[in-house]
């Protein structure tokens, strides 16, 4: 027989409609690509199945890293930054549009692709749909089932699944879970921070340095080799001013905004590290940027009732928001960015929110329209506990 012999010849076996023979009939339709094309990527009928993975009419794609320049929608429409994710997306949509109800393998998937959107609630509701006892995948529902504990601040869960995974036999899914468990251990407090990189302060003693902290209505300045400070008060609607000028200060100063509203000098005295005095009442219920001079440097920090602790790690394009007092990482921290390209142009470059541990990355991009940038302005803002505005140079190459 030729079917032993593996061998198929479709005019012959199309004589199975002919005779009513359901099984030849089948064998013929599974042989019938231009037949089956026609009828859709996913199909369970008695005579025929279209699998789509089967027939390799899709496959599912890991899309890593996958960093998006936005966090919310633009427009009334959804737009997608990434085209292979675009594409990747639509494919599974018209997959799913053929079936007559999601199982627990589907809605692993959507909320995967959820989750590269950032569309985190909807993720949560389609992951909630799974039942664990009827996919095949167990260890992705696990690396999803900790991923997602860090949006719900469920860190208990988080760890518990990642401790059970993270000598997992697969390199690929040990490192996955390894750096769960890093994260955590940075969340609660159990992690040294990376080393901030050095500066040219702390290499030579003679050179001047300054540095500037606003804790409620006391300004402090810190400085080196130093004798007088010009200090500069700016009044500021905070967003709109950083979006309508986000690169204001000149020489790399930070967030200087058209005149000041008030200005002065004051007195460094010698041998003392510090000097502290209360902001002016003019400003004392006022959204203001406090600025320091001297020496060639130019500090900058927000005044505002209550504060951030913001630690910008600029080897690594990192943003750290803590609370001040209790070193509490801040997590859902509004961050906003703009880039200046080398031709002198700014462009709007990123936006997002800061993780579990406060953390942002406020360079990254999968596809980054502002490549080369030389200088990032960066605004990290919280409605309760006010803002900062920062300008600083890319991570070193």
């Amino acid at each position: 027989k030729l079917k032993q012999r593996h061998a198929f010849d479709p005019t012959l076996w199309s004589y199975a409609l002919l005779h009513r023979d359901p099984a030849a009939t089948s064998e013929y339709l599974r042989h019938r690509d231009d037949f089956l094309d026609r009828c859709g990527t996913w199909l369970d009928a008695p005579l025929v199945e279209i699998d789509p993975k089967q027939r390799r009419r899709y496959q599912h794609l890991e899309l890593s890293p996958l960093v998006h320049q936005r966090a919310h929608q633009l427009g009334s429409q959804r737009v997608f930054g990434n085209r292979d994710l675009a594409n990747q997306y639509a494919a599974l949509m018209d997959l799913l549009g053929y079936r007559p109800k999601l199982d627990s393998n589907d809605w692993l998937a959507v909320t995967y692709y959820f989750l590269l959107q950032d569309r985190i609630e909807e993720a949560l509701e389609a992951f909630a749909e799974i039942d664990p006892n009827a996919i095949d995948t167990k260890i992705q529902y696990d690396y999803l089932s900790a991923y997602l504990c860090f949006f719900t601040g469920d860190t208990q869960k988080a760890r518990r699944i990642a401790s059970a995974h993270q000598d997992h036999a697969a390199m690929h899914w040990r490192e996955r879970f390894r750096e769960v468990l890093t994260q955590l251990d940075e969340v609660e407090g159990k992690a040294r921070p990376q080393a901030e990189e050095q500066t040219p302060e702390s290499l030579a003693a003679t050179a001047p340095a300054l540095e500037l902290a606003v804790e409620g209505r006391t300004v402090a300045v810190s400085y080196t080799n130093l004798s007088e400070v010009e200090v500069r008060y700016y009044e500021l609607d905070v967003e709109f001013a950083f979006s309508a000028q986000p690169f204001a200060g000149p020489d790399g100063a930070s967030a200087a905004f058209v005149k000041p509203n008030f200005r002065e000098s004051r007195s460094l005295p010698a041998g003392a590290p510090q000097l502290a005095f209360e902001l002016p009442q003019q400003f004392w219920q006022k959204n203001v940027l406090v600025e320091v001079r001297a020496g060639g440097l130019v500090r900058s920090r927000q005044y505002f009732a209550n504060a951030l602790d913001v630690r910008f790690l600029e080897s690594y394009g990192q943003v750290a928001v803590t609370e001040p007092n209790t070193d509490k990482p801040l997590a859902k921290t509004y961050v906003k960015v703009f880039a200046k390209l080398p031709n002198g142009r700014v462009r709007f470059h990123k936006d997002g929110y800061t993780d579990l541990r406060g953390r942002f990355d406020y360079v990254s991009l999968s596809d980054d329209p502002n490549r080369g940038a030389v200088r990032y302005a960066v605004l990290v803002l919280d409605e309760q506990r006010g803002a900062v505005i920062r300008e600083i140079n890319p991570p070193a190459q």
